[in-house]
């Protein structure tokens, strides 16, 4: 039975950011900041690794220290959760787009998630003063490497900085007017506010496809500046939006479960979940896209970004091992689990799991798969990351716990942010158009 079972004054109910929910937050806080001193703290006293010289050059030998790993983690944790907000814009923007109402009764928990995305802007302006550590290109002098050389116009710090404020001005832009808008129809009703907000989705989804792509070749893909690919842009885009709608999922079980969306039906979470599964089976397909075009070519120049990740594999296909000639190669730099663990849980879990009707409109068996999907995403970023900015895998127990302060402390001020958001406006917009469709949004009979 999808109907939601919901007295009518409840759709006049606002998100109260108190008790627990903020007592929480601030747990999630402490916690986080205590295991990111502690884990800086046994980094200090760790011996400092080196970039291999033979798997980066001579010339990109370059020490790697506590910092080294500070800055990289902060990258990961800044980027991770900065990518919810941006999908949860886009999210908001195509469904419009497309006409779709059934999403009326969850649009604030995505307006409110997308309210990160500013404090996500000032942590990408405070690591424009760190490039130096992880970025070759940015340390790396003139006449050193040609293949850097000849990419100098696109990667170096002026173009860099000044492309991101750009993106960073559009993006915000963008989100504050959809913001506005969506209060303001709180208070006059109207279609006035609904035909204004058309354009702004349109005008988002195409410049989000193009600043976004650069986007991510700027601070991930620069990361190792010799290797190229043409579906880059793709493939972090994917990622985005299954961690997106992995927390849209959360949020809404998290504030029913506390006695809130009332009105919000099965058929809501079913969409929701349509959407993980979707996008899931779309980020698999770009991986192993990727992966399969670069094998069967066996470029030198292209598989060495595998070849790093992976090893040389033993697995033999016709005669010939995966990368033939890179068994045991210098290139490999430790990420072996990872890799593997990433398409496992990122792809062969939520499919198996999700692909059922019943599944998806089932918290008790969506709510665990949300936490081990958001932490198969972190993997995937982790992947995009560290190789190039760290270089060989160094699993000490400082990293690790350098890394899980970044992470929860990330957490807190994401939900913080979130939750505070979420509390400065009604949680059903009432003079939404198509609120009468979503109250009674059915996804068919069950």
């Amino acid at each position: 039975m999808e109907a939601a079972h919901y007295k009518p004054e409840q759709l006049n109910e606002r998100f109260e950011f108190s008790g627990k929910f903020k007592k929480n937050v601030i747990y999630l806080l402490i916690i986080g900041v205590v295991f990111l001193v502690t884990g800086i703290l046994l980094t200090l006293n760790a011996p400092a690794p080196a970039h291999d010289a033979a798997a980066h050059g001579e010339h990109a030998a370059h020490e790697v220290t506590w910092y080294t790993y500070f800055v990289a983690n902060f990258l990961l944790a800044n980027t991770f959760y900065f990518r919810i907000g941006m999908g949860a814009m886009v999210f908001l923007m195509f469904t419009w787009l497309g006409g779709g109402g059934w999403n009326t009764l969850i649009r604030r928990i995505s307006e409110a998630m997308t309210q990160y995305v500013y404090v996500a802007f000032v942590g990408f302006i405070i690591l424009f003063f760190m490039l130096d550590e992880i970025y070759e290109w940015a340390y790396l002098k003139e006449g050193v490497d040609a293949l850097i050389d000849a990419k100098r116009a696109f990667l170096n710090k002026g173009f860099f900085i000044g492309s991101n404020l750009v993106f960073f001005l559009i993006w915000g832009g963008f989100i504050y007017m959809m913001r506005k808008l969506s209060l303001q129809e709180d208070r006059e009703g109207g279609l006035n506010t609904y035909n204004k907000t058309t354009p702004l989705a349109a005008g988002f989804i195409i410049t989000f496809a193009f600043s976004y792509s650069l986007f991510s070749i700027d601070w991930l893909k620069s990361l190792e500046p010799h290797w190229f690919s043409t579906i880059y842009g793709v493939y972090v885009f994917a990622g985005t939006m299954v961690t997106s709608f992995s927390v849209l999922y959360l949020l809404i079980v998290i504030l029913k479960r506390n006695g809130y969306l009332a009105y919000v039906n099965d058929g809501h979470l079913h969409d929701v979940g349509k959407f993980m599964f979707g996008f899931s089976v779309f980020w698999a397909y770009i991986w192993v896209s990727q992966l399969l075009l670069i094998w069967y070519s066996n470029v030198p120049e292209e598989t060495f970004y595998y070849v790093r990740r992976m090893g040389g594999s033993n697995i033999v296909l016709g005669g010939k091992s995966w990368f033939e000639g890179y068994e045991d190669s210098h290139e490999y730099m430790g990420y072996a689990f990872f890799f593997f663990f990433n398409i496992i849980v990122n792809f062969v879990t939520p499919f198996l799991v999700l692909m059922t009707r019943d599944a998806k409109r089932t918290p008790v068996i969506v709510y665990p798969l949300l936490f081990l999907m958001l932490l198969g995403h972190w993997n995937d970023l982790y992947l995009l990351i560290m190789p190039g900015a760290v270089g060989k895998y160094e699993g000490s127990f400082g990293n690790i716990l350098m890394q899980l302060g970044f992470a929860l402390t990330f957490a807190g001020v994401f939900l913080g942010v979130v939750l505070n958001s979420l509390s400065k406006a009604a949680l059903v917009p009432k003079n939404n158009p198509f609120l009468e469709e979503s109250l009674h949004h059915s996804t068919g009979v069950v």
